[in-house]
This record gives structure tokens, sequence and C-alpha cells, in this order.
């Protein structure tokens, strides 16, 4: 069955309107990060059951905008699981052990193809989103982050779970839409659309020349 995304999201955004209902974020702030949610190989390589090809390809886009934020100093931080399916009690553990474990599974290490640097942050994280039991948080804060470009996966999971956090704290969400992806194409169109109540979807140009107007303080806002 053919769906017609775009169309049915204009009925939810009528709707919304028709009752003088809040929207998304239009503006933008003045610090921006990269946000790259659980582009580990359990998720990017289809030999694992969690795996998807529709994923794979978001990491050659995610690649692309590393290319363009690195060399403008924009802060990158990944999440990934300790363990391919992280359980309640990972919770307990510290940031060290938690970095050994995921050591142990490929499926927890993040894809080479967007290989973390040095100066880059990893999380690994036990629930939903980047920011459940982490320190996501309060380390954006001290970079003074003001602005997430999301990337990663999946749309309708912690993606979304990472992008109402976000809000929540204050955050404005730029979601790059070919750097984000869903195992399933009706999870992924509806909920890239759904998410723009928290934030903003911008295809990856677009993605590129705000990043790039924020970083040199051309940005209209």
């Amino acid at each position: 069955m053919a769906y017609d995304y775009d169309a049915m999201h204009r009925d939810v955004l009528d709707y919304f309107s028709s009752r003088k209902l809040a929207w998304g974020q239009k503006d933008f702030g003045i610090k921006p990060a990269i946000l790259i949610i659980d582009m580990a190989y359990g998720w990017t390589d289809p030999q694992y059951a969690g795996g998807s090809l529709r994923i794979s390809e978001a990491v050659d886009w995610i690649a692309r905008l590393l290319e363009v934020a690195r060399p403008l100093g924009v802060p990158v931080v990944y999440t990934t699981s300790p363990r391919p399916y992280a359980l309640w009690y990972d919770c307990d553990m510290d940031e060290g052990e938690k970095a050994r474990l995921a050591e142990v599974y490929r499926a927890s290490k993040i894809d080479e193809r967007i290989t973390p640097k040095v100066e880059d942050r990893v999380i690994y994280k036990t629930g939903t989103s980047a920011f459940f039991n982490t320190d996501l948080f309060h380390h954006l804060k001290s970079l003074d982050v003001d602005t997430l470009f999301i990337t990663g996966c999946v749309t309708s999971a912690c993606v979304r779970a990472s992008v109402v956090d976000a809000q929540n704290y204050g955050f404005r969400n730029v979601l790059v839409r070919q750097c984000i992806n869903d195992r399933s194409e009706v999870e992924h169109e509806w909920h890239i659309r759904d998410l723009t109540r928290f934030g903003q979807a911008l295809d990856f140009d677009e993605a590129v020349v705000c990043l790039r107007q924020i970083m040199t303080g051309s940005a209209s806002g």
C-alpha cells in the first residue's frame, strides 16, 4: 500500500493550525553539536537481527555531514549501548565499565565509516533516549550547546525519544533527513514528519548551509 505521507502530515498541521496550537521550532541557537544516535554495527550491519540496509545508507550521509562539521569545530557526540541490547543492570555500571563491555561486542561498536575521533564523546546508554541515565545533558551544557543536529537510528524509537528529551531540556532540534533512518519505511516516513513538532527537519544540503551559517555567525534565526 502506498501512503501519501506529506498529505497526511498536512492534515495534522491543518488541525493544529485551525485550533491555534503550537507546532515545532523555527529558529536556531548559536552553538550547535552533532548527535549521532546508535550508529553501531548492531544497527548498521544487516547480518545482525536489528541491522538494516536502510540504516546503513544513513551512515554514509553522516560521514558527509562530519566532513563539514569537524573543520568548523562543531562538537560531536555518539551514543551506543554497552551490549547489543542493554540490560537493566547495565545502568549501575560506570562509564569505564560500559566502554569495556562495548568493546566485547562488535554489535556495540560504532560503524568504522564514522569512527569517533579522540575529541568526540561516546555516550553508553542503557535506555531508549540518549539522555536517560547518562550525562549527555551536562556534557552539552558544559560546551554551551543550544542546538542539536540529530542523526542516527531508529527514527521511531531512540531518535524519537532523544528528540523529545532534547526539547524538554531546552535544546533546539534539527533533524537531518538523510542522516536518520529506520528499519521500516512506514515508521521512518511518518515519524520524521511528526517529530517536527519538537524541532525542524532539513534536507542534507539545507542542514549544511544552516550549520555553516551558525558557525560563522551569519544565521538569521
